[in-house]
């Protein structure tokens, strides 16, 4: 997929998203809306009924509980018309057929007196006071002095609690939106990512696999030739190149059919107890002389007091021989190369340090990965398909150890390797 259209898809795809969850916020807030409308109706009406059913019970009428000892006097003052427990009774009916319980405050206002003298009230007079829910005490006394008002300590959580289930659904697919978008988003990205890697493998892999064919096709031209078939020496020159051509040839085949097997899982490791130092000091020997070339040079400090490990000879040389050849690799120039190692944690930790170019943080973390070439900037002569980090990588977890890296672009790399002493392990498998 091109670069622009992945690209397209994702604005789309962002736009979608950001307008479904807009549109999810909007009808929560009209359902908000429209829930504010229904219990301010509500709470009017309701004190409303309270004042009606105050005008109902009249003396003749009213409990026991609740009856004055004397008739009922219009002209006497309300306070003395209405006893507390009266009023007190009919709010919590009334606030209770509406789910309401005992989160609200609410009192009878005497305006020419500006004092509140019935209720629950203490503590909240001024809110009483602004509330928006407050109606006239018609038919019980003076309308226009006295008032009966109510607040509510946590009004926005008695509106939301209807819209509780349709908020939690709007929140889950919300989610899942998300999550959705997060992780196609990131798919697409990790797939085009692949793409390239497998492309640059490709590249590298014809490049690799070309310039061999083509020496060794050049090498059979000249021995078709009769003047060259006439002279040995030259015959058996040619014939050596085709020779080592055709090895460099099966060593790439085989590199790239093992990390297969590795991909699947289906290597076994031939476990026996080897020497770390005797494979470091072939696997430097053998550098050596590739070093010189370049005016470069390798030294080993080999510290550790226990240097044998059970493992599979042909893998750790390969392991050092990656490590090595990587380094020499990334080296521009006059390679220096340094093997250490210490004995730490119940095994032995090899350490191949170089002074190459260096590894950025934002590479370190994609390095070991299959088929990641980290990039070299002017370096373009760096040969390679991406693999030998990760078949270092998984032939160590393999033996039950870890890798781990150092770097600093322009100031090189170092590659630490931790090999866990398992005599416990080989044992059990001998047995």
């Amino acid at each position: 997929m091109k670069r622009y259209i992945l690209l397209v898809i994702i604005i789309v795809t962002t736009f979608a998203f950001i307008g479904s969850v807009a549109i999810q916020f909007y009808w929560v807030k009209k359902g908000y809306e429209l829930n504010e409308e229904q219990f301010d109706n509500s709470i009017i009406i309701a004190l409303k009924t309270v004042v009606n059913e105050l005008l109902n019970y009249q003396n003749t009428a009213i409990p026991e509980v609740y009856r004055n000892d004397k008739p009922c006097d219009e002209k006497a003052p309300v306070v003395k018309q209405i006893k507390p427990k009266l009023l007190d009774s009919l709010m919590q009916h009334e606030m209770g057929d509406l789910d309401v319980r005992r989160d609200y405050a609410y009192g009878v206002f005497d305006i020419d007196a500006q004092a509140f003298i019935l209720g629950d009230y203490e503590g909240f007079e001024e809110e009483l006071l602004q509330s928006r829910y407050q109606t006239s005490m018609t038919c019980i006394h003076d309308s226009s002095q006295f008032l009966l008002t109510v607040y509510f300590t946590n009004r926005s959580n008695i509106i939301l609690a209807d819209l509780v289930g349709w908020i939690a659904t709007s929140v889950f697919f919300i989610i899942i939106l998300i999550v959705g978008f997060y992780l196609s988003a990131n798919s697409m990205l990790k797939q085009k990512k692949l793409s390239e890697m497998k492309n640059d493998f490709i590249n590298n892999m014809t490049h690799e696999f070309k310039t061999p064919i083509s020496t060794i096709s050049l090498a059979g031209e000249m021995l078709m030739k009769q003047n060259i078939q006439a002279k040995p020496p030259k015959v058996s020159r040619y014939a050596q190149i085709i020779l080592d051509e055709n090895a460099r040839l099966k060593k790439q085949v085989e590199h790239i059919l093992q990390i297969a097997v590795l991909d699947r899982g289906e290597f076994k490791l031939k476990k026996q107890e080897l020497d770390v130092h005797e494979l470091i000091r072939k696997q430097a020997s053998n550098m050596q002389l590739t070093l010189k070339d370049r005016n470069g040079d390798i030294s080993t400090s080999l510290k550790a007091a226990s240097h044998y490990v059970i493992g599979d000879r042909v893998h750790l040389e390969n392991i050092i021989s990656n490590l090595l050849d990587n380094a020499n690799k990334y080296s521009p120039k006059s390679p220096q190369l340094k093997i250490t190692t210490i004995n730490k944690n119940g095994g032995i930790v090899v350490s191949i340090a170089d002074n190459g170019i260096g590894i950025s943080l934002e590479n370190q973390k994609h390095v070991f990965k299959n088929l990641y070439r980290v990039p070299t900037g002017n370096i373009h002569d760096v040969k390679g398909f991406g693999l030998g980090l990760y078949y270092v990588k998984t032939i160590i977890e393999a033996h039950g150890g870890i890798i781990d890296l150092e770097s600093e672009p322009g100031s090189g790399s170092t590659f630490k390797v931790y090999l866990p002493f398992n005599y416990n392990d080989y044992e059990k498998e001998q047995d």
